[in-house]
């Protein structure tokens, strides 16, 4: 091969190599850019489906009543009727904790955001802890986890 097909071979192979490190860049990029768009998705919908669950307690005058006397009094101010539409609250409301923790761990929703939810589930009412013998064996070994550690539990884990 003469020095001068030498020269273009070589330049080639340059010009390929700059083409597919480009290449990467850009996908690296896109990547960065579509990870952010699914945290922004995942913390609009869990903040939607949050608010549609705090408005429905508020638009029902018999669910606020007994919300707000679990949160003032625990389970022993209900009456047994009381008690039953306050389970299947509570209920909702730890399978949607689980589910926002679920969307923490796999990367989903950012620290910033996560660090509000972390302190509606630590800082969780009275009513809310009284119940949770009654649904923690339903959720998640690592979310239970998490939730009793940042509530002082021995041997319980945080994140």
């Amino acid at each position: 091969m003469s020095a001068e097909g030498s020269r273009i071979k070589t330049l080639a192979e340059l010009v390929g190599t700059a083409a597919v490190v480009l290449g990467l860049v850009f996908v690296g990029l896109e990547l960065r850019n579509n990870t952010e768009a699914v945290k922004a998705a995942t913390f609009q919908n869990l903040t939607d489906i949050s608010n549609a669950f705090l408005m429905q307690i508020a638009g029902d005058p018999e669910l606020a009543r007994i919300q707000g006397t679990a949160r003032a009094g625990g389970l022993r101010a209900l009456s047994p009727a009381d008690s039953t539409r306050y389970w299947q609250v509570e209920r909702a409301f730890w399978v949607r904790m689980q589910n926002v923790f679920s969307q923490y761990v796999r990367g989903t929703l950012a620290e910033g955001d996560f660090f509000l939810y972390r302190r509606v589930i630590c800082d969780a009412d009275r009513g809310e802890r009284d119940m949770w013998p009654e649904h923690r064996g339903v959720l998640t070994p690592d979310f239970v986890r998490f939730v009793e550690g940042c509530w002082g539990a021995p041997g319980a884990g945080a994140y």
